[in-house]
């Protein structure tokens, strides 16, 4: 959460009604929800009194000093409650019920109700709500979840089971709180538009849903289905009994209107004992930031009716039925739902010109046309309250974009305005097959989501303002992949367009990544020197997404000549497949005397938005041991279909119930309190005798393992510990690793086991036998067959020559595994199969695959990579790798390489490729040949792009002007944006005057995709003043040039750059008496303030005034450094000046030649202090 502070002109609070579902969607068993909720109370006191006891930034640091004496207290109707002592503004301090059951329920539980303080600014209203909804979401229990809607999907309305948002603004003044509350009142149908969010009832929508071109049309289905049905608490939907306009705060006029007692359960009541106006209307909002972004506009509403109040204008009254016609219209259709007008309408626009309109005209039309729909009458809200929006720093701050998105879409067109949030869920069930349990699911995803990360949404981008205020530059934030899971690369692209009509230059774009924890994982910068009009840049963020971190923000922030122009905020959902492992009762411990079951239960879920193809092993682990005891993987039960695939958005629930336990009522009891919903019955692990003797008693854990088509494990779940006392002797066995993945006919597996019998008890030997079995059939094959002595540990190699008939008829491959055998005196007392599997395969099973070769190349370069072969069989060599380059003109062969010997699995380089000038691409083809027939093969095609394309370039730091004799370093960013390395030629060029003042070129080599700064130094010669130095920046491989940048610089005086001094002997001064010939010792001398190592060519002169006659000339070559004095000549310089009879002036000047590549350039007069003096001798009086 961002630590800057957005004001708020009132406090505000919020309570939000949130209901808790099984992981099918509906209510669970009212006992144990109340041990959930008692659950999550405490949970979330813990973690709260965590989080403001070590608050990690300001933001949480200020809300710690106002809290004070975290507690959980019964409370009447409510049971047990989270409360805490909250400091006010003014001191006073309150006690603030934060979380526990709806009070207003008197019986049912399912509504648990997360309030927040009242809060003087929108960052700690923010945190509070966000705060409280994710320790509330982490407390949850195993197949339990929340959901963010106005009802229940699945289940029958039952009155006043309900889910809303209400917020509380704080206005002491009471003539203050009436006129906002009459300014709300005005709005509430377009706010109702905006927030509508509980489309669904018992199982489906009022009517039929489709989609058409890709829009939703669903006309007869009502969007907030809460405000429909709940009439007793919400409303009144009558005209007559509506809340009224109020001239007062006259609490018996207003319950008398409605007719209700108490008259709080309506839309909106002025009259709380907090002192503010509760608006009731909201459905709970499908998100966190939905909620966060009505208090906002709720704030701007409000901060409107306090000018109008402070300058004495009217809030006209719109009467009853003209509001509840428009409030049952957005209940109904929600922001498309028609917009009506009074009856008297004429009237009111002639009493109320101004006010009439914004509210009934399209402000769009410029005031011309008549409001026709609730979403045109929001955009003219929107306008209404520009100002104060603005004001409150809201309009372009990232939490009002989840209402501006739904009301105007977003720039990258995801979003087609209007759309409400029920408008989302009616699409999403219908691309869903109208499942309304996946539609569940899908909400559950979404609040899971948002308990997260507040910026969450589902309707997430960068809001279309274009209609509403000028943008002159829009700032949009993408993911590259739709979806992103744990451990894999994120790149996120940023694009900044100029949609104004002047160049934009100075732009700076700072991006931030944030874990869900806040902690900084990136932060990057990017400057951009100017931007055209049209002109859209696209600039990447990249990272990894560690496992644990479950959701990401990117925040981007565009800087244009030091103001903050536009923010956007992305986040960035990691998605897992999850697995949980427990057992099914509280065991400690097991006794192991014959073959004993295991009960256990796994979870397996899938959040992610596609389906999974999965295999799923569980074990017993001996942990202090680190072995498995017993497996079972799905890939050969039957039960493995539901995991290939398991759908997205999905879960299933996995349960081995031993045969005792399966008997006991008990044992179902535990399993229906554990978990929600159905589950699939499998067997269960078992543990035999014979592993351990006696004495050992192993601490274990049943461990889930879920495990990817690619063979990784990508997720784990270890139930809680327990004790196994083996009984039995001790004989155990240890498979060595098999070395390929894939054998063919006649090949030979070898590999080794070790068998370990000290520990055996008896005289008499033990027998190893060794088969191969099949996973698709009950075929096996028995491979080795020896005894092994007790007492003794030894290594027993196998090695197998696979026949012709291992397959059976018809099969051209099988997937096969080794079992070791134990048997002591004829009974089985060890049984080990080694949990790698092999292929075996009738063909030749040879593959060659290209890699580590770019996908595209520059002209002239050199192409290089790897072959990988693997699979070649002794059968198959002597063979020939060939490898060819194709292009345009045709194949030509680069290499051929004799193979003759076997290759399990093994790379051979590609010798380097020359990329030909004038191609646009090329194919590298490799195969392998024997006897002229191929065996296998493979080829990539290489890009060719020219080297412009290849690179990426920023320039930095390029000052407009500078000052004679300064040096300024400028940055230059070179970026490689292919998969291999990039060797070309820098050169930069700096002229003045025609004369060529630096130039160098240097040689550069990027890394694939990696990035250098060169620094480049700029120098303001001397001699060019009052001009212009023009910088030249060229990229060039041979005779190609890549890029070519041309900048100019103004070099403008602001002080001198040199100064010289007449040292002399006698002094020197402006007037001199003198009665005879005087003689001087002169050392003129001279000190540089460039920043650089001046050579300078300096002519000294002394000349008289009138005649102009040179009377000493002195030329001497410098090379001045920044700060020393140097002496023009070595030895003082002897002038003799005669007796005048009369004043006589003369002329001492120095002129400077800066040397430059050889030649002279005169550096002028005015950066050069006493660049000319005058002495004047005058004769003394009387002689």
């Amino acid at each position: 959460m961002s630590s800057s502070i957005f004001k708020l002109p009132f406090t505000h609070g919020i309570e939000s009604e949130v209901q808790i579902v099984n992981l099918k969607g509906r209510w669970i068993d009212g006992e144990k929800m109340i041990s959930i909720m008692g659950k999550i109370v405490h949970d979330v006191a813990d973690g709260l009194k965590t989080i403001l006891k070590d608050p990690q930034d300001e933001l949480v640091k200020r809300i710690s000093e106002k809290v004070s004496n975290i507690r959980v207290s019964p409370v009447e109707r409510r049971g047990e409650t989270l409360i805490i002592s909250y400091a006010l503004p003014d001191g006073k301090k309150i006690d603030v019920e934060l979380l526990g059951r709806d009070p207003h329920i008197g019986t049912i539980t399912w509504i648990l109700e997360i309030a927040t303080p009242p809060c003087d600014n929108l960052e700690e209203l923010a945190w509070w709500l966000h705060m409280l909804f994710k320790l509330s979401h982490d407390s949850l229990p195993a197949g339990v979840k929340l959901i963010m809607t106005g009802l229940n999907p699945l289940m029958e309305y039952q009155q006043g089971l309900s889910f809303g948002d209400h917020h509380h603004i704080g206005i002491p003044d009471p003539k203050l709180r009436l006129t906002v509350y009459n300014l709300i009142r005005v709005f509430i149908p377009h706010l109702i538009a905006l927030s509508a969010n509980s489309p669904f009832v018992n199982g489906r929508p009022t009517d039929a849903v489709m989609l058409k071109d890709g829009k939703l049309q669903a006309p007869g289905c009502v969007r907030s289905v809460r405000l429909q049905l709940n009439v007793r608490q919400l409303g009144p939907d009558d005209p007559q009994h509506y809340i009224p306009h109020l001239k007062s705060l006259d609490e018996d006029f207003f319950e008398k209107t409605i007719g209700r007692t108490p008259a709080r359960m309506c839309d909106m009541y002025p009259f709380t004992r907090y002192g503010t106006v509760e608006a009731r209307f909201f459905d709970c909002q499908i998100s966190v930031i939905r909620k966060v972004s009505l208090a906002a506009l709720l704030q701007a509403i409000a901060l409107k009716a306090k000018k109008l109040l402070e300058s004495r204008e009217e809030i006209p009254e719109i009467d009853s039925e003209t509001l509840i016609k428009n409030r049952r219209s957005a209940i109904r259709w929600g922001l498309t739902g028609p917009f009506f007008k009074p009856k008297d309408f004429e009237s009111f626009v002639k009493k109320h010109p101004d006010f009439a309109r914004m509210y009934f005209f399209d402000h769009k039309s410029g005031g011309k046309e008549p409001v026709k729909r609730l979403v045109d009458a929001v955009k003219n809200m929107f306008f209404y309250l520009r100002e104060e929006l603005e004001e409150l720093g809201l309009l372009k701050s990232e939490y009002l974009n989840p209402l501006l998105i739904s009301v105007y879409g977003d720039v990258a067109g995801k979003v087609v305005a209007p759309m409400t949030t029920a408008d989302y869920q009616l699409e999403k069930f219908f691309e869903l097959g109208e499942d309304i349990e996946s539609l569940s699911r899908e909400l559950q995803i979404i609040a899971d989501q948002s308990c997260n990360n507040i910026w969450s949404d589902p309707l997430s981008g960068t809001p279309n303002l274009q209609e509403f205020i000028m943008v002159p530059v829009s700032l949009e934030v993408a993911l590259e992949t739709p979806v992103v899971f744990e451990g894999q690369p994120v790149t996120c692209r940023v694009f900044v367009e100029n949609k104004g009509d002047e160049t934009l230059r100075d732009l700076v774009l700072r991006c931030i990544v944030t874990n869900q924890s806040g902690e900084e994982v990136l932060e990057e910068e990017f400057a951009l020197d100017l931007l055209e009009p049209g002109e859209k840049r696209v600039g990447e963020v990249g990272f990894e997404a560690e496992a644990g971190i479950s959701q990401y923000t990117l925040s981007a922030e565009l800087v244009v000549s030091s103001e903050i122009v536009a923010t956007e905020k992305l986040a960035i959902p990691v998605y897992r497949v999850s697995c949980k492992s427990d057992l099914i009762a509280q065991v400690d411990g097991v006794i192991v005397t014959g073959e004993t079951e295991i009960p256990f239960i796994v979870a397996v879920e899938n959040t992610t938005p596609q389906d999974m193809y999965l295999t799923l092993k569980v074990s017993v682990v001996d942990k202090d041991q680190k072995r498995e005891l017993d497996y079972m993987t799905s890939d050969v039960k039957p039960w493995g279909v539901y995991l290939k695939p398991i759908r997205a958005r999905d879960q299933v629930l996995l349960v081995a119930m031993s045969e005792e336990t399966a008997k006991l009522d008990w044992a179902k009891a535990v399993l229906e309190g554990q978990t929600e919903g159905s589950w699939i019955e499998i067997e269960p692990l078992v543990l035999k005798p014979w592993l351990y003797s006696s004495w050992i008693s192993p601490r274990c854990a049943i461990r889930a393992q879920l495990i990817d088509s690619s063979g990784r494990v990508i997720s784990e779940g270890w139930s809680r510990d327990f004790r196994v006392f083996f009984q039995g002797a001790m004989v155990s066995v240890e498979t060595g690793r098999i070395p390929k993945t894939t054998y063919n006919i006649g090949e030979t597996l070898e590999t080794t086991i070790m068998v370990d019998a000290n520990e055996l008890l008896s005289p008499m030997p033990v027998n190893i036998i060794v088969k191969t079995k099949s996973t698709t059939s009950e075929s096996e094959r028995k491979i080795l067959d020896m005894s092994v002595k007790p007492g003794v540990t030894t290594s027993i190699p196998v090695k197998w020559t696979i026949p012709s008939d291992v397959l059976g008829e018809g099969k051209d491959e099988d997937i096969m595994y080794l079992s070791v055998e134990i048997f002591y005196d004829g009974e089985l007392i060890n049984l080990v199969e080694t949990p790698t599997r092999f292929k075996v395969v009738r063909g030749p099973g040879v593959s060659l695959k290209i890699i580590s070769m770019p996908d595209a190349a520059t002209p002239e370069s050199s192409l290089t990579g790897k072959v990988a072969i693997r699979g070649l069989s002794s059968a198959l060599v002597p063979c020939d790798l060939v490898i060819e380059k194709v292009t345009q003109k045709g194949a030509e062969r680069a290499a051929v390489v004799p193979l003759n010997e076997p290759i399990i699995d093994s790379v051979v380089d590609i010798p380097p490729l020359v990329v030909p000038i004038g191609s646009d691409k090329i194919t590298v083809k490799t195969f392998l040949t024997r006897d002229g027939k191929k065996l296998a093969e493979d080829s990539l095609n290489v890009n060719v792009v020219q080297l412009r394309e290849a690179i990426s370039v920023f320039l930095h730091e390029i000052p407009e002007t500078m000052t004679p004799g300064s040096l300024h370093d400028a940055i230059i960013q070179l970026e490689n944006k292919l998969n291999m390395q990039i060797a070309f030629d820098f050169t930069y060029t700096e002229t003045a005057d025609n004369t060529i003042v630096l130039q160098e070129t240097i040689p550069v080599k990027i890394e694939t995709k990696d990035k250098v700064l060169i620094k480049v130094p700029v120098k303001a010669p001397l001699f060019a003043i009052d001009k212009e130095c023009r910088l030249k920046f060229e990229i060039k491989k041979g005779e190609e040039v890549g890029w070519v940048n041309e900048r100019r610089i103004k070099i403008e005086a602001v002080r001198p750059a040199i100064r010289v001094a007449y040292i002399s002997t006698p002094p020197l001064s402006e007037y001199i008496q003198t009665e005879k010939e005087l003689e001087f010792k002169l050392s003129p001398s001279v000190q540089s303030f460039a920043d650089y190592t001046l050579p300078v060519r300096a002519v000294f002169a002394i000349f008289e005034k009138k005649t102009k006659k040179v009377v000493m000339r002195k030329t001497a070559e410098l090379t001045l450094t920044k700060g020393k004095i140097e002496r023009i000549t070595y030895e003082p310089l002897t002038w003799k000046v005669p007796k005048h009879n009369e004043a006589e002036s003369y002329y001492l000047g120095v002129i400077f030649f800066e040397k430059v590549k050889g030649e002279l350039k005169e550096i002028p007069n005015k950066i050069v202090q006493n660049s000319l003096i005058t002495v004047t001798f005058m004769p003394k009086s009387g002689s």
